[in-house]
């Protein structure tokens, strides 16, 4: 592998252990962007003091709900790369309050982005971002879109930080400390070829349906066609609603349609009034559609497939994977095979409660960027 770049995981169940055994395998100087994507089975202080110790300023780090690299799709892991300036320059930024962060702010990363890039706007494909956010916040959508509205038409992807579905509590390491409300956007100037990526394996079922009652802050649909929301669902369905278990959950989110692109939105449960919680925005009069799957397997052969094309066979990529693709993988009994898939790439990601990719926040897919090495 090119020096340029290298990737480790470490399987120690002790936080300092596990970070001293992945910096000893990857560049850790200030010069380098480090990615460190942690199981949130580590003890957070110990973390984010074995962060700090090891690995010096410029990490990208966050909590998981799953670890990517070479060594497959693993869980109680840490896993993390470095890349040299060689292949991007880079800057990172903080959002260490997400529910005040506003366009103003945004502007702000904007201005001292232009002055530190010398940035013309004819270079922009030259150019991307990076978003990790707190993924239990539910501001992805209104950072990502505020942060593209920003940068457009430069090309932004993330993901947003898990915690072994246990839904409680999300983090992101900025300035030496694991937080929540918390977002770090690194901007970088890539100095080979890359591409930045999304992929997902649904397509619409033929009915539209109609949002006609939520909590768009909440992210809960109470009403589907005027009627309670998990009971007008399970009708598309043809199935009772007490059958509407996590596994048909996760087979039939819902899609949005803009242009030729397919957006997903998924449901997180169904709640004891029958209305549904998902993991995107939602508002009232939205019209969606209920998905239904294709081969996930073909998915990520048909993404392999293409970067291979794009930037030759040697290439280096980061990925952002929703936890419900690693869950239905796993339900499907196609999770050895696509594990098999990663071991053969060169790449760091996690498992995610969520995907950004240009200024929309999004589910059930795969988003990331992919280096030519």
């Amino acid at each position: 592998m090119s020096q340029d770049i290298k990737i480790a995981l470490s399987k120690d169940l002790i936080s300092d252990n596990a970070i001293n055994e992945v910096a000893s395998s990857i560049e850790v100087s200030n010069d380098a962007l480090k990615f460190v994507f942690f199981s949130s089975s580590y003890n957070k202080s110990r973390m984010q003091s074995a962060l700090a110790k090891y690995l010096g300023q410029n990490v990208l780090a966050c909590s998981t709900a799953g670890e990517i690299s070479p060594r497959g799709i693993t869980k109680n892991t840490t896993a993390a790369a470095s890349i040299s300036s060689k292949i991007a320059k880079f800057k990172k930024y903080e959002i260490n309050d997400l529910i005040k962060f506003n366009i103003q702010d945004a502007l702000d990363i904007r201005r001292d982005f232009e002055n530190e890039f010398n940035y013309n706007i004819k270079d922009a494909d030259k150019y991307a971002g990076i978003l990790l956010i707190d993924g239990k916040s539910m501001l992805e959508d209104k950072i990502i879109a505020l942060l593209y509205k920003v940068f457009m038409p430069i090309r932004i992807v993330g993901g947003s930080a898990g915690d072994d579905l246990h839904f409680v509590e999300t983090n992101v390491y900025n300035d030496n400390e694991l937080c929540s409300n918390a977002a770090s956007f690194v901007l970088l100037r890539c100095e080979t070829s890359f591409r930045v990526f999304k992929t997902q394996f649904f397509k619409p079922m033929i009915d539209k349906i109609v949002i006609t009652d939520a909590s768009p802050r909440q992210r809960i649909v109470y009403e589907i066609n005027g009627e309670r929301a998990a009971i007008e669902y399970a009708n598309i369905l043809n199935i009772p609603v007490e059958d509407l278990n996590p596994y048909i959950l996760a087979k039939h989110p819902l899609v949005l349609q803009i242009g030729n692109n397919l957006y997903v939105r998924s449901f997180e449960k169904m709640n004891p009034d029958y209305s549904l919680s998902v993991l995107s925005a939602i508002d009232v009069g939205l019209v969606l559609r209920v998905a239904e799957p294709t081969d996930i397997v073909q998915d990520y052969n048909n993404l392999f497939d293409h970067l291979k094309t794009e930037l030759g066979e040697n290439y280096f990529f980061v990925a952002f994977d929703c936890v419900h693709r690693r869950y239905l993988t796993e339900k499907e009994g196609a999770f050895d095979e696509v594990n098999n898939m990663f071991r053969l790439q060169k790449v760091v990601g996690f498992n995610t409660y969520g995907e950004q990719f240009m200024g929309m926040h999004t589910n059930q897919t795969l988003t990331g960027i992919a280096f030519a090495l």
